[in-house]
């Protein structure tokens, strides 16, 4: 199961990181389960961070295991492979994660609810995971966030 983890912003840095245990570390809380804090992402305080906002996990993680959170902007890239044919597309896209909504054409697409990149499920889309498609390889890769590194989305 996903980490309910949020990564915690403050004057567009980031200062920490909250997540919901419901074991030991809620200190005497493990019926009910505690939100802790921490500023590293290994030792966990019931102390809040102060912040301004915070950005959910995807339960992703990117290249290096890199976890990757909403607002974060990410280089994704895959190749498929058409089954009769033989023939390879590729493609890259940058763009920033949210959480959202695809609307589906009937032909190609199916209508998607969940994390997207930019405008395009976070995923590799339905089309190509059928009979017709092969996914031969995808990679993400967090090369910054559009709280710290706007210019990067230009």
């Amino acid at each position: 199961m996903r980490a309910m983890r949020f990564k915690l912003v403050k004057d567009n840095k980031v200062v920490g990181y909250e997540e919901w245990f419901s074991d030991a570390r809620c200190w005497g809380f493990e019926d009910h389960g505690c939100w802790a804090y921490s500023i590293d992402g290994y030792t966990w305080k019931t102390t809040a961070i102060p912040h301004d906002s915070k950005y959910q996990f995807t339960g992703l993680r990117g290249k290096n295991r890199k976890e990757i959170y909403e607002k974060d902007i990410i280089l994704r890239s895959y190749k498929i492979k058409n089954n009769e044919t033989g023939e390879i597309k590729e493609w890259i896209e940058k763009d920033s994660v949210s959480f959202g909504y695809s609307e589906g054409d009937d032909y190609e697409t199916e209508s998607f609810y969940g994390w997207m990149l930019g405008e395009n499920p976070l995923v590799v889309p339905k089309p190509y995971r059928n009979d017709y498609w092969t996914l031969i390889e995808e990679k993400f890769e967090v090369i910054g966030s559009t709280y710290e590194n706007p210019e990067l989305l230009s």
